[in-house]
């Protein structure tokens, strides 16, 4: 048997080069904004600064983990083609939003109980070009921060086998594995490590626009105090976006439930078919795949195994299909 890895997809390649361009704009823009932060004495841009710095160490994760999953040689050493990675990629840049808010939170609390000299008009400028260079990055970067419907490669290969296993209740299986890219099939999920570096770039968005919030109340008003407070209200809406991304990424990287297939669906199917199964797993293998695990009974009169398989692949968005076959599935060894 030869399996077929995944192949890169022209997107990953599109997503990996805009990142790249990101990471450029971001490392220029961070080393201007420390640099103006610390002279003009504004707490605002030097967070923003800073957590710019945070970025491009997160948007380097990013651009890393679509390097790596366009590796032959790195696919290989992991049964799904290692395409997690992505998945890896996005909880790391959680752990990075996270950390960062933390920090501002403490930079603003401090600064609120020793104040210090604001330079307002200085920071205002950089605080724009920070902006323009940030809404340029999600311009780069947001054609891609969700991910949309792939095409596959066009190539298949199927293996199966029928064995007879010692379990408890002494049934026969029959077990088929398939794993296909079909053209016809046109479906992809979220791809959490480039919506990963969309949330950085934005956060910096906000970050950039509160900072000019709390330095027109300066300059207008005199109200010095809201230059830590805004870095405190940016700290809790990046809190709140780092444990979303958290979650969504630790989802996929445990194998939990994909939302892209329905059970009931795949169960309803089955029914139709005469068939039971009390072992339904749907999970992805990277953004753009899916993988089914089936365990249906298989009285007589039901359809064979080849047709099974068939209809399953044509009716469903799934990637890999295992399919077992018992004439007693009458528990789920898995769950």
């Amino acid at each position: 048997m030869t399996t077929t890895l995944p192949k890169s997809t022209p997107k990953h390649a599109r997503a990996k080069k805009r990142t790249a361009w990101v990471i450029a704009l971001t490392t220029v823009t961070m080393v201007i904004e420390i640099g103006a932060g610390l002279w003009t004495g504004s707490m605002a841009l030097l967070a923003d600064g800073w957590h710019m710095a945070t970025h491009v160490g997160a948007l380097a994760i990013t651009w890393g983990s679509y390097h790596l999953a366009d590796k032959a040689d790195f696919r290989r050493r992991f049964t799904f083609g290692g395409g997690k990675i992505l998945s890896l990629g996005a909880y790391t840049s959680a752990v990075v939003l996270f950390i960062t808010a933390l920090w501002m939170v403490g930079e603003s609390v401090h600064r609120i109980l020793h104040p210090v000299e604001l330079r307002p008009w200085e920071a205002l400028y950089v605080t724009v070009i920070g902006l323009v260079v940030n809404l340029l990055s999600m311009f780069l970067l947001g054609g891609h921060s969700h991910g949309g419907h792939g095409h596959g490669h066009g190539h298949k290969h199927d293996h199966g086998h029928e064995h007879s296993h010692g379990h408890d209740h002494h049934c026969d299986h029959d077990h088929d594995h398939d794993h296909k890219h079909d053209p016809g099939h046109a479906h992809g999920g979220q791809d959490l490590n480039m919506h990963s570096a969309y949330a950085h770039v934005l956060a910096d968005a906000l970050t950039s626009v509160l900072a000019l919030v709390a330095l027109g109340a300066a300059i207008w008003k005199g109200w010095t105090w809201a230059d830590p407070l805004m870095g405190l209200v940016g700290a809790a809406l990046i809190l709140r976006w780092g444990m979303a991304l958290m979650r969504q990424a630790g989802h996929e990287l445990l194998d939990g439930r994909s939302d892209r297939l329905a059970e009931d669906d795949v169960r309803r199917f089955l029914v139709a078919q005469g068939l039971a199964a009390p072992c339904v797993h749907i999970w992805q293998l990277d953004n753009e795949r899916l993988a089914l695990h089936l365990r249906v009974g298989s009285p007589a009169g039901s359809p064979a195994p080849a047709d099974l398989r068939g209809e399953i692949l044509r009716r469903f968005p799934v990637d890999h299909l295992v399919l077992e076959l018992s004439a007693d599935p009458a528990d789920c060894p898995l769950e």
